[in-house]
């Protein structure tokens, strides 16, 4: 796979799988890490200062009635073939095809080791009636934990958002694999509120 260097890669053979490419940020986060110290001492900016420059030539591109072609940047932005899947999905229900598609779609009974209420991106025939999850069996113990540790902060997350709950966002960032310490997550949680301060709604403080 183009975007997963088989050169990073050792831990295969054990889970007996193939890895996506964003499980590197939890499996090798101190190399990650490393690579985005890197690229700010070389004064590249992180990897999130680089998207927001590519984001700002690719709608300058998009502006362009001339533009015919998918634009270079994409590539570098990622993402350049999820026009082609949604199209893909799209004729699979209008011609009901009965075509497997990996998509999100909603649990209920798919994935018995996650709420029925989260949304999940599993294999799925899709045809006239929609997208209908195949059920993949149980979670695989080599990953059961990431994957579930995963959803909690991204419920949390949400929850968070939608009651404008500070100990809830606190919370979540305290069950991200990534953050290793409850202090950082309260740095954390206060500098991206500050940074958000403008865009969010009332009664975050």
């Amino acid at each position: 796979m183009a975007n997963v260097p088989a050169e990073e890669w050792g831990a295969d053979q054990a889970i007996q799988m193939i890895p996506n490419d964003y499980l590197r940020y939890y499996w090798f986060a101190a190399e990650m890490i490393r690579k985005e110290e890197e690229r700010e001492e070389r004064g590249l900016g992180t990897r999130a200062a680089e998207m927001l420059r590519i984001e700002q030539d690719l709608f300058a591109r998009y502006q362009e009635p001339s533009l015919t072609t998918l634009p270079e940047e994409l590539s570098r932005r990622g993402g350049a073939y999820c026009s082609e899947v949604a199209v893909t999905a799209m004729v699979a229900i209008a011609n009901d095809q009965n075509r497997l598609m990996v998509v999100n779609g909603l649990n209920g009974k798919t994935i018995a080791d996650l709420p029925s209420d989260v949304v999940v991106d599993v294999t799925a025939k899709v045809n006239r009636k929609g997208a209908c999850s195949l059920y993949p069996g149980p979670l695989p113990l080599q990953v059961r934990g990431l994957i579930q540790q995963v959803k909690v902060y991204e419920t949390l997350t949400i929850e968070a958002a939608v009651r404008i709950n500070r100990d809830l966002a606190l919370a979540g960032l305290i069950a991200n694999p990534l953050v290793h310490s409850a202090k950082v997550a309260e740095h954390l949680l206060h500098d991206i509120l500050n940074a958000n301060r403008e865009d969010l709604p009332e009664g975050w403080t």
